[in-house]
């Protein structure tokens, strides 16, 4: 499988629907592409890192309160 695939089962699912209007969505989504990618080549491009660095600062802020 490889991200654009990924792209298009989560609009066909729903999942990046669901995701609508969230700050980190297009983060969550990209990630996703670029994990998928990593399975295949071994290792996981800079800029999918910075995808995941995003989503994790996200949640942790929630609880910084």
């Amino acid at each position: 499988m490889n991200s654009m695939q990924v792209h298009s089962i989560d609009i066909m699912s729903g999942f990046s629907k669901g995701l609508y209007g969230s700050p980190i969505e297009n983060d969550i989504i990209e990630f996703r592409a670029y994990k998928v990618a990593s399975e295949w080549t071994g290792y996981i491009e800079s800029k999918g890192l910075d995808h995941l660095s995003k989503i994790v600062d996200f949640y942790f802020s929630l609880y910084k309160k």
